[in-house]
């Protein structure tokens, strides 16, 4: 009935919305929602040639000034009508091989989704190489060659030089320059630790913990029980099924 009474403009922004499921497609309160969340930023779509982590502040912005409190996963809805799902998870599978879109995507940090577009953004065509800085077609790099004043190397430019420029980042796995890392601040999924994203974690895997009984990184932060009162024993830190003090036999 929505769809009957919006009109053809309102039938070919109806068309441009991605769905967790095909219900949804007429459920009245998804609709509104998604109704909302694109007139809330007016239309707006990433140019061409935008830098990706530019476009995300500016959702960022629009957000905060709407006073969302659910802002992140707001963005993440907007963004999911403009990425190529192919694209993205090609380049999610070379950093979490077990990726698949339809179930992993609401799992990743904004800023490691915004990573990942602006990885196969740049790939296209070879925007703002590691070496030169410019933008090329592949094997036609202009630091090719080329003195390094910077380091006394060769064949990148001082702009890109690895004296102030990183490649292969320990923390994000991309490139950048020095203290610029889109990981900064930002809390790994893995270990509840910041500064680095999820699939640089070098956090160990517990595979049974004595506490829960699940599989989780090597953190007392992140296992399900940290925050759990114990039945039997009064304490906090463990499900009451993995208490000690519980006979041998009903535990599980």
């Amino acid at each position: 009935m929505l769809l009957n009474l919006m009109g053809p403009i309102g039938q070919e922004i109806y068309n441009t919305f991605i769905f967790q499921s095909v219900n949804d497609r007429e459920n009245v309160d998804v609709l509104l929602k998604k109704f909302d969340e694109y007139y809330m930023f007016a239309g707006k779509k990433k140019l061409p040639r935008e830098n990706v982590y530019e476009y995300i502040n500016d959702l960022k912005s629009v957000v905060k000034e709407k006073n969302i409190t659910d802002g992140e996963n707001v963005i993440k809805e907007k963004i999911l009508v403009e990425i190529n799902e192919t694209k993205f998870t090609n380049i999610a599978k070379t950093l979490i091989p077990s990726f698949v879109f339809s179930s992993n995507y609401n799992g990743l940090l904004l800023m490691e989704i915004a990573f990942i577009w602006k990885c196969y953004d740049d790939n296209d065509l070879l925007r703002d190489c590691t070496k030169c800085g410019y933008e090329h077609i592949e094997n036609n790099c202009p630091a090719l060659g080329k003195h390094c004043s910077k380091c006394n190397n060769w064949n990148h430019f001082g702009r890109r030089c690895p004296l102030i420029f990183v490649e292969n980042c320990n923390y994000c796995g991309g490139a950048h320059f020095k203290r610029k890392c889109p990981a900064f601040n930002e809390t790994c999924t893995k270990c509840n630790k910041k500064n680095h994203f999820s699939w640089k974690c070098q956090s160990v895997v517990i595979e049974f913990c004595r506490s829960c009984g699940m599989t989780h990184t090597a953190s007392k932060a992140v296992c399900p029980a940290n925050n759990t009162m114990c039945l039997f024993c009064n304490t906090m830190g463990h499900f009451s099924s993995r208490c000690y003090k519980k006979p041998h036999h009903q535990r599980y």
